[in-house]
């Protein structure tokens, strides 16, 4: 009987509240240095490419949208690893997001059910999330 072994990387990162471009440099690095770790997953800080907490600047509209380019940015140079970041997004609302990166492409995003002042996280959106984690990653046999 063979064991199959998954390595998690947790990243802890020292994010900038509004740095968007020194955050996400933060956790490109951090990409790398876990894939070349043997990490298959790599997951980091809630609200990672914003910094925590952003607090007013999520007043503006302008600010949600930056963060999600800077995800898509930061989900092309993702390959041969898979990624979980924080982020904040405008969607119809305004969502503490957690982005789920493979191959280079965003393939999920899973929402809190309000931005980070609410504390309750519903129960189907952890399923949700839970089942993303385990369609992309796939142990080799």
């Amino acid at each position: 009987m063979s064991s199959l072994t998954l390595r998690i990387a947790l990243a802890q990162l020292n994010c900038t509240v509004g740095d968007l471009c020194g955050n996400a440099g933060k956790i490109s690095e951090h990409i790398k240095r876990a894939r070349n770790a043997g990490a298959r997953l790599v997951v980091f800080p809630e609200m990672a490419v914003s910094g925590y907490p952003p607090e007013d600047l999520l007043l503006k509209p302008s600010f949600a949208r930056s963060c999600l380019k800077y995800v898509q940015k930061i989900a092309t140079e993702c390959s041969g690893i898979i990624a979980v970041i924080g982020f904040p997004e405008a969607h119809d609302d305004l969502y503490n997001s957690a982005a789920v990166i493979a191959d280079r492409e965003i393939v999920g995003i899973c929402r809190k059910q309000h931005c980070y002042r609410q504390k309750r996280v519903r129960p189907d959106l952890q399923r949700r999330y839970k089942m993303l984690l385990l369609q992309h990653c796939r142990l080799p046999a």
